[in-house]
Protein backbone atom coordinates (compact mmCIF):
# COMPACT_ATOMS: atom_id res chain seq x y z
CA UNK A 1 0.00 0.00 0.00
CA UNK A 2 1.61 3.57 -0.83
CA UNK A 3 2.01 6.09 1.60
CA UNK A 4 0.42 9.37 1.71
CA UNK A 5 2.94 11.48 2.92
CA UNK A 6 2.22 15.13 3.65
CA UNK A 7 5.47 16.67 3.96
CA UNK A 8 8.12 16.96 1.21
CA UNK A 9 11.88 16.94 2.09
CA UNK A 10 15.09 17.91 0.71
CA UNK A 11 18.48 18.20 2.18
CA UNK A 12 20.42 21.18 0.64
CA UNK A 13 23.50 23.29 1.52
CA UNK A 14 23.17 27.06 2.66
CA UNK A 15 25.73 29.72 0.50
CA UNK A 16 27.55 32.27 1.85
CA UNK A 17 25.19 34.75 1.84
CA UNK A 18 22.55 32.43 3.83
CA UNK A 19 20.79 31.28 0.79
CA UNK A 20 19.74 28.11 0.24
CA UNK A 21 18.23 27.05 -3.12
CA UNK A 22 16.10 23.72 -3.15
CA UNK A 23 13.89 24.82 -6.06
CA UNK A 24 11.50 21.00 -5.56
CA UNK A 25 10.53 22.62 -1.81
CA UNK A 26 9.53 25.76 -3.44
CA UNK A 27 8.02 24.27 -6.23
CA UNK A 28 5.84 21.94 -3.62
CA UNK A 29 4.80 25.02 -1.71
CA UNK A 30 3.75 27.26 -4.69
CA UNK A 31 5.07 30.09 -3.48
CA UNK A 32 6.39 33.50 -5.91
CA UNK A 33 9.22 35.92 -5.11
CA UNK A 34 5.95 38.45 -5.12
CA UNK A 35 4.79 36.57 -1.88
CA UNK A 36 5.61 37.81 1.82
CA UNK A 37 6.54 35.58 4.37
CA UNK A 38 6.96 35.26 7.65
CA UNK A 39 9.65 33.80 9.61
CA UNK A 40 9.85 32.08 13.59
CA UNK A 41 12.91 30.47 15.41
CA UNK A 42 11.85 27.72 17.00
CA UNK A 43 14.69 26.97 19.70
CA UNK A 44 18.09 26.71 18.68
CA UNK A 45 18.33 24.37 15.65
CA UNK A 46 14.96 25.18 13.02
CA UNK A 47 13.30 27.86 12.10
CA UNK A 48 9.67 28.16 10.18
CA UNK A 49 8.27 30.11 7.59
CA UNK A 50 4.39 30.72 6.23
CA UNK A 51 3.32 32.83 3.68
CA UNK A 52 2.00 35.74 5.44
CA UNK A 53 -0.03 39.11 3.88
CA UNK A 54 2.28 41.07 6.75
CA UNK A 55 5.55 38.67 6.63
CA UNK A 56 9.18 40.89 5.70
CA UNK A 57 10.85 38.49 4.18
CA UNK A 58 10.75 37.18 0.02
CA UNK A 59 12.19 34.61 -1.90
CA UNK A 60 14.94 36.00 -3.94
CA UNK A 61 15.09 36.73 -6.84
CA UNK A 62 16.09 33.35 -8.44
CA UNK A 63 13.84 31.74 -5.92
CA UNK A 64 16.04 30.90 -3.34
CA UNK A 65 15.13 30.97 0.60
CA UNK A 66 17.04 33.82 2.39
CA UNK A 67 18.29 33.21 5.93
CA UNK A 68 19.20 36.14 7.80
CA UNK A 69 22.03 36.56 9.62
CA UNK A 70 20.11 36.77 12.92
CA UNK A 71 18.74 33.34 12.35
CA UNK A 72 21.87 32.04 11.20
CA UNK A 73 23.61 33.17 14.47
CA UNK A 74 21.09 31.66 16.57
CA UNK A 75 21.01 28.38 14.85
CA UNK A 76 24.95 28.33 14.34
CA UNK A 77 24.49 27.94 10.54
CA UNK A 78 27.60 28.70 8.71
CA UNK A 79 28.44 28.67 4.26
CA UNK A 80 28.62 25.28 3.30
CA UNK A 81 26.01 24.04 6.27
CA UNK A 82 23.62 21.14 5.19
CA UNK A 83 20.39 21.61 6.64
CA UNK A 84 16.78 19.76 5.90
CA UNK A 85 13.69 21.53 4.73
CA UNK A 86 10.08 19.95 5.27
CA UNK A 87 7.72 21.45 3.56
CA UNK A 88 4.26 21.08 3.82
CA UNK A 89 1.57 22.67 0.90
CA UNK A 90 -1.43 21.75 3.07
CA UNK A 91 -0.10 24.06 6.09
CA UNK A 92 1.76 26.12 3.70
CA UNK A 93 4.84 25.87 6.26
CA UNK A 94 8.71 25.50 5.34
CA UNK A 95 10.42 24.52 8.57
CA UNK A 96 14.59 24.17 8.09
CA UNK A 97 16.18 21.98 10.76
CA UNK A 98 20.12 22.00 10.95
CA UNK A 99 22.16 18.85 10.86
CA UNK A 100 22.30 19.00 14.60
CA UNK A 101 18.81 19.63 15.55
CA UNK A 102 17.75 16.71 12.95
CA UNK A 103 20.75 14.46 15.02
CA UNK A 104 18.93 15.58 18.51
CA UNK A 105 15.65 15.04 16.94
CA UNK A 106 16.07 11.43 15.08
CA UNK A 107 18.58 9.48 17.44
CA UNK A 108 15.77 8.09 20.32
CA UNK A 109 14.33 6.35 16.94
CA UNK A 110 17.75 4.63 15.66
CA UNK A 111 18.87 3.96 18.99
CA UNK A 112 15.40 1.79 19.34
CA UNK A 113 15.99 0.40 15.71
CA UNK A 114 19.04 -1.28 16.67
CA UNK A 115 18.81 -4.71 18.33
CA UNK A 116 18.81 -4.27 22.09
CA UNK A 117 17.73 -0.80 22.30
CA UNK A 118 15.11 0.37 23.74
CA UNK A 119 11.69 0.08 22.33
Amino acid sequence: MPSTATWTYAIARVDRSGRVSEQSIVDALGWTVDEALSLTTVGVGAGSYRRAADGWYHLTPRREIRIPSAMRTRCGIAKGDRLMLAACAERDTLVIYTMSELDRLLSPHHEAAQPGGRP
